[in-house]
């Protein structure tokens, strides 16, 4: 789980324990519920297991083939956070674009294109998306 995911989980499970302890009954305690929460997180290490719950349909791909080339689709695509340029063809009558990429919005696509890469993506169901960085990749790799 990259570092952004695991520290967002973090925060919201301690203002979840915040938000369940603290209530109208024990206010006379906030000090003491606010401290005991805050030595509990800052003495206990807290790691999240991803487990892996994947249909095996997605897979990253080795799109170093496809990059830069001039006839193919201008699209960005997932590929699991990797990213990459879509393999199709770029149609002249679609601006550069495959046809399935130009009629889901072309320039406006929401992971963007080669031109321009949207760093923090929102896909139509409003899920944001974090491109794995070099960083990440390293560490995966090692």
């Amino acid at each position: 789980m990259n570092k952004y995911y695991s520290e967002f989980l973090l925060q919201r499970l301690k203002q979840d324990s915040k938000d369940t302890l603290l209530n109208e009954e024990n206010s006379e305690n906030t000090d003491i519920i606010l401290k005991e929460i805050e030595l509990y997180f800052t003495t206990n290490n807290i790691t999240f297991t991803e487990v892996n719950i994947s249909s095996g349909t997605h897979q990253v791909r080795n799109r170093n083939a496809y990059q830069d080339k001039i006839d193919k689709c201008k699209a960005l695509v997932w590929n699991e956070g990797y990213g990459g340029q879509c393999s199709r063809s770029g149609k002249g009558d679609c601006n550069g674009f495959c046809k399935t990429h130009f009629h889901k919005g072309g320039h406006d696509w929401w992971l963007g294109t080669i031109e321009e890469r949207v760093e923090r993506p929102i896909d139509t169901k409003g899920k944001i998306h974090y491109w794995i960085t070099e960083e990440e990749l390293e560490q995966l790799e090692n």
